[in-house]
């Protein structure tokens, strides 16, 4: 299944977050204008879920990428190529890409 969530419209920009679900495993691409400084939402971040939980960071974990100190997790670019890594974990049904997609 593909879904979005409502736009969100702030008096200093908007975002938006489109999910792709297959079974319990869900790729997250947010997409955002930068606080407005964008005409168009091309800032981006992937988030993967696997029964609810969050495995972004096990299955991107040989890639190094910015860590949000507040948060605790890995921020994963929305490059075509992450997309596809991402899509190809959603897609995987075996054991071995469960947690490790590369």
């Amino acid at each position: 299944m593909i879904y979005a969530h409502k736009p969100i419209v702030v008096y200093n920009g908007s975002a938006v977050c489109v999910c792709f679900e297959n079974g319990d495993k869900v790729v997250s691409l947010a997409l955002d204008d930068s606080c407005g400084s964008m005409s168009v939402l091309k800032r981006g971040s992937i988030e993967l879920l696997h029964h609810g939980a969050a495995v972004t960071s096990e299955v991107f974990s040989d890639l190094s990428h910015e860590e949000d100190t507040e948060c605790k997790f890995l921020v994963v670019p929305s490059s075509m190529e992450n997309f596809q890594r991402a899509m190809q974990w959603l897609e995987f049904q075996g054991l071995d890409m469960e947690i490790n997609s590369g």
